[in-house]
């Protein structure tokens, strides 16, 4: 059954905090049909800069741009490291996370501010950390490695 705008509309006030949230990120997918953003990737870095925004809101900031242009070096990789394999969406969504926390963990080793702009600017540069962190894994094919460590629920030295 179809709800109508109207009906919507009035359910809104009897919702919670979190649900109000989940709402607002629906909404922002459905309007972003062009797939500008990647929205696992968008939120992996709010939840690692601990904010809340929406895609709808960051497009008017500077740092949309930022995000965007560099955004297609974590899918390229995302692709390499996949390597034709069709992992879960939750395994894929844990990769992200993962180089996410690399970018992070290079940005504080170099004395770099975790801000959405400095990880937007970092995403670039997302290959040769990975490289620096797992050296010749996307050379020799080790790459399942690390995706089967992420299917059993996270990545350290002890998994790959």
């Amino acid at each position: 059954m179809a709800l109508t705008a109207p009906q919507i509309i009035q359910a809104l006030p009897g919702l919670t905090t979190a649900q109000l949230k989940a709402v607002s990120m629906v909404i922002d997918q459905l309007l972003d049909r062009a797939g500008e953003v990647d929205h696992d990737l968008f939120q992996a870095i709010l939840d690692e800069v601990g904010q809340y925004n929406t895609v709808r809101r960051f497009r008017h900031t500077p740092n949309y741009k930022i995000f965007v242009a560099n955004q297609g070096y974590v899918e390229t990789l995302v692709n390499r490291i996949l390597d034709g394999t069709q992992p879960t969406r939750v395994v894929i969504v844990a990769l992200k996370r993962m180089l996410v926390g690399l970018l992070i963990a290079d940005m504080k080793l170099n004395q770099i501010p975790i801000t959405i702009k400095g990880i937007s600017h970092k995403l670039a540069d997302v290959e040769a950390i990975f490289e620096s962190n797992f050296p010749s894994y996307l050379k020799n094919g080790w790459q399942g490695l690390i995706l089967k460590s992420l299917e059993r629920g996270g990545v350290d030295e002890k998994s790959v």
